[in-house]
C-alpha cells in the first residue's frame, strides 16, 4: 500500500478527534475542505445522505493516502499524486486505521469506486507485474491496480485531453502496466496547450451498480450551461457591472441565491464571477448538477484562483463570440 500522510497516522489531536467523529463537520464538508470538485461530484450524483456521506470519506481517504503530485517518491513503484497498489482489502484495512471504524464490505467498496471512476472522480491504471521464478508468457500476475484522484479542473481536462482519448483507441492498456506506462505515463505531468476548451459530456455506460440509487451523468442539457456562460459573458464585459449583474444572469438559468448566502456571494465579485463561470463550465460540459445554488457557493468558497481565473477567461471568450 502507499505511503500515508502523517496526518492520518500520528496521535496528533487533530488524527484522534477525524477518526472518533468529534469535529462538527459533515464528511461532505470534511471532502470540500479538500477538494471543492470532488463534494461537488458526491453531492451531485447521490440522492441518499448516507451514500454521500460513505462515497465522502471514501475519497477524504484516497486524498490522505495517495502520493504528493510533485516531489521524488519514497519507493520506485509509487506514482506521484495517486495511491498505487490499494486493493480493496488494503483500502478497508486503512479505513480502519483512519476512521477507527469497521469498514463497509469488499462489495460495497467495489460498487462506489466503479461509480466514481465512470463520473470521473477516479481514474484506475493498471498495476505493475509481479515477478515471478522462472518467467511465464501464459501467468503474470499483477499488483493491485493504482488510483489516480482528479481532485480539481486542471486534472479532469487534463485526462479528457491526453488520456481518455489513448484508452479509446487501445483497450489494452487498461491490463497491461507496460503500455500504460508507455503511452500515458506521464499523463498527469505533460504539458499542454495553455488554450481553454470546452469538453463535451461523455455519456455514461448502461447500468449501475447494484443497489445504489444515482443520477450519474442525468440529461442536464448542455445547451442550459452554454447560455449561462453567454450571459455571464456579455455581463462581465460591460465596464461597470457589479454583483448584481453576475446574480441576474444565474437566475435567468434558474440558479437563485437568496438570503445570507447571496450576500456572502455578492461581497466578493472576483471569486463570484470565477465561481458563475465554473458552474457553466460543468454544465456546458454535461456534468450533473443536483443544486446550483449549493455547487455555486461551494464553489465561491473552496475553488482555487486559477480555476477561478480560467473559467472567467473562457466564460468572456463565450460573450465575445457571435451567437
Amino acid at each position: 500500500m502507499n505511503r500515508t500522510s502523517s496526518r492520518s497516522l500520528d496521535p496528533t489531536r487533530e488524527g484522534q478527534e477525524l477518526r472518533s467523529g468529534l469535529l462538527p463537520f459533515e464528511p461532505l464538508e470534511l471532502l470540500a475542505a479538500r477538494s471543492r470538485r470532488l463534494a461537488d461530484l458526491v453531492e451531485s450524483i447521490s440522492r441518499r445522505r448516507d451514500v454521500r456521506a460513505l462515497r465522502a470519506r471514501l475519497l477524504v481517504l484516497l486524498l490522505e493516502l495517495r502520493c504528493p503530485v510533485k516531489g521524488r517518491p519514497r519507493k520506485g513503484w509509487y506514482v506521484p499524486g495517486a495511491v498505487a497498489r490499494l486493493s480493496v482489502e488494503a483500502m478497508r484495512r486503512a479505513w480502519r486505521g483512519f476512521y477507527g471504524e469497521e469498514p463497509p464490505a469488499p462489495r460495497t467498496l467495489r460498487a462506489h469506486l466503479g461509480l466514481l471512476q465512470r463520473v470521473l472522480a477516479l481514474v484506475r491504471s493498471p498495476g505493475d507485474w509481479v515477478e515471478v521464478v522462472p518467467p511465464s508468457a501464459r501467468w503474470r500476475p499483477r499488483y493491485a491496480d493504482t488510483i489516480h484522484v482528479l481532485d480539481d479542473e486542471e486534472a479532469v481536462e487534463r485526462w479528457l485531453e491526453i488520456g481518455q482519448p489513448v484508452l479509446e483507441r487501445r483497450a489494452d492498456i487498461r491490463t497491461n502496466p507496460d503500455a500504460w506506462r508507455r503511452h500515458l505515463g506521464t499523463w498527469r505531468t505533460r504539458s499542454r496547450a495553455k488554450q481553454l476548451e470546452l469538453f463535451q459530456g461523455r455519456s455514461a455506460p448502461a447500468g449501475r451498480p447494484e443497489g445504489l440509487e444515482d443520477r450519474v451523468r442525468a440529461e442536464e442539457p448542455v445547451a442550459r450551461g452554454t447560455a449561462l456562460a453567454r450571459g455571464l459573458g456579455e455581463a462581465l464585459l460591460v465596464r461597470d457591472h457589479d454583483a448584481l449583474d453576475v446574480l441576474r444572469a444565474l437566475a435567468a438559468q434558474q440558479v437563485s441565491l437568496r438570503g445570507r448566502p447571496s450576500f456572502e456571494l455578492a461581497s466578493n465579485l472576483p471569486r463570484l464571477e470565477g465561481a458563475a463561470a465554473l458552474l457553466a463550465r460543468a454544465l456546458a460540459r454535461g456534468d450533473a448538477v443536483r443544486n446550483g445554488a449549493a455547487w455555486l457557493v461551494r464553489a465561491h468558497r473552496h475553488a482555487k484562483p486559477a480555476e477561478l481565473a480560467q473559467a472567467r477567461a473562457w466564460v468572456l471568450s463565450v460573450g465575445r463570440s457571435p451567437p
